[in-house]
């Protein structure tokens, strides 16, 4: 499962709100607090520990330096709000510590929450006077429904160092493999650019990300082989060769485990199905729509 760590760039409010078109999007890690809401459509979101299969109104939580990865079989449409701890320095300094122990918002506390993100949204988006001060209120409140509905636990601070530590080093490593995943990487020389020993960071890595590099560097590289047959007409043998796969038998057998079916059944599947944007370069596919299309797509969703 390709990962990759994201740095959210803030505004003054150290908060950022989004509405993106999405088919896939690749397992990241960033540091803040993000809660997303379905618009249309369904979608898996991946975590370590499990997996959410969310359709139109559910709601997902992401903490601060959990991975996730997100994919669908049709495009979706999600309302993101990413927060940084950062944010609530000055009222509650101490949700730098609290972590919440399920990522998905039962249907008994959803609704005012889903009300109240759209509400935010909207005033994001609209940009009417003094919008900044409204937003404000809104993502304390909101942040407060959160913290008296979903179950959460604190981090000791060593805890919250050596998570902080961790990240960074696996961002450095994910990053490598998530530019260089057509080419042959060991282990051991990331071990050795990162100054680690092998053993360490092999566990590091299977406790971190719930499976072995050579499953993780497999799981890129056939993510990058479907997203290929999707969006061009190359063989099987030049897939194979441009994803990074030394023999095509192992192509064969990595795809067929990861997706249940061949490259060429797939392959056939795919020509009768959705067009695929035309973006072979990265591993993520979506679209972070303008602010007008976004407002036009929520007022929809949720009248005001």
């Amino acid at each position: 499962m390709s990962r990759e760590y994201e740095l959210i760039p803030h505004g003054v409010g150290r908060y950022r709100l989004f509405l993106v078109d999405l088919l896939y999007r690749t397992p990241h890690i960033h540091r803040d607090f993000e809660i997303s809401l379905v618009l249309s459509g369904e979608i898996y979101v991946n975590f370590v520990s499990e997996t959410l299969r969310l359709s139109k109104d559910d709601l997902f939580l992401a903490n601060p330096f959990d991975i996730h990865e997100l994919q669908a079989d049709k495009p979706v449409c999600i309302l993101s709000l990413q927060v940084s701890p950062s944010f609530f320095e000055a009222a509650f300094p101490e949700i730098d510590q609290e972590v919440f122990t399920e990522h998905f918002i039962n249907k008994e506390h959803s609704e005012p929450v889903r009300r109240r993100l759209c509400s935010l949204a909207r005033k994001y988006l609209r940009k009417e006077p003094f919008y900044e001060l409204d937003c404000a209120s809104d993502i304390m409140s909101l942040s407060h429904m959160l913290l008296k509905t979903v179950p959460y636990r604190k981090y000791t601070e060593k805890e919250l160092l050596l998570t902080r530590q961790k990240s960074d080093r696996l961002r450095n490593i994910l990053d490598y493999v998530d530019k260089n995943y057509h080419q042959k990487i060991l282990l051991s020389d990331l071990a050795e650019q990162e100054h680690l020993s092998l053993y360490y960071l092999s566990h590091l890595f299977s406790d971190s990300m719930g499976m072995s590099f050579q499953e993780y560097l497999s799981h890129v590289r056939c993510e990058q082989a479907r997203r290929l047959f999707l969006s061009s007409d190359c063989s099987l043998l030049d897939v194979s060769l441009r994803c990074g796969f030394s023999d095509p038998k192992y192509f064969n057998r990595d795809f067929t485990r990861q997706y249940g079916c061949s490259p060429k059944e797939y392959r056939k599947k795919s020509r009768i199905s959705i067009p695929y944007p035309k973006q072979t370069l990265s591993l993520t596919t979506q679209d972070i729509l303008s602010e007008s299309e976004s407002l036009g797509i929520l007022e929809q969703y949720f009248p005001s």
